[in-house]
């Protein structure tokens, strides 16, 4: 599965330009050092004061990912959304992610259609979206649904024909 870095970088960009509070510039700077449990608890006191609880709600569940606490992060990201974050494929496939690896793969798969939908044609999310479509792929497999997998393959690899690891995990397909 495919996790980028681009992921933390543009949430955290995207929290830093929100005119966030003080606990969420520090549950920022600590994300930047890399000092996630010590972010969650920053978060965790902007949302417990109910400042910004979106962007609370984002960083946390940020922290959270990067933690590999996946319950945790799934949860933080949706009540981020239901907090008026706005809806990203950033977040969508942060949340799909948690998913698969809680192995709740139905709903990972209806995160990563919405994250793809949300990109629309925009290229400012093409990295993402590549990520996404290809864990579409690596969620059928889990289901051992290989006739949606080959297929989603198929278009995955005319869309990214250089995509050295998707050709590998083609040739695993055609002996499914």
């Amino acid at each position: 599965m495919k996790k980028g870095k681009i992921i933390l970088l543009a949430m955290t960009v995207m929290l830093l330009f929100t005119g966030c509070g003080n606990k969420i510039k520090d549950g920022t700077k600590l994300m930047e050092e890399g000092k996630y449990k010590e972010a969650a608890d920053a978060y965790q006191e902007a949302i417990d004061q109910e400042k910004e609880l979106s962007e609370a709600y984002l960083g946390k569940g940020m922290a959270y990912f990067e933690l590999k606490e996946y319950p945790a992060a799934k949860q933080a990201f949706s009540d981020a959304i239901a907090n008026g974050a706005k809806e990203t494929p950033i977040i969508y496939n942060m949340l799909a992610i948690s998913d698969m690896e809680q192995d709740n793969i139905e709903s990972a798969l209806t995160s990563f259609e919405k994250g793809i939908s949300l990109a629309g044609d925009s290229k400012d999310y093409a990295d993402v979206v590549q990520e996404m479509e290809y864990n579409v792929i690596a969620c059928y497999e889990k289901q051992t649904d290989w006739e949606n997998a080959k297929a989603k393959m198929e278009e995955y690899i005319s869309k990214y024909p250089d995509d050295e690891s998707a050709q590998k995990e083609s040739e695993f397909l055609k002996t499914r």
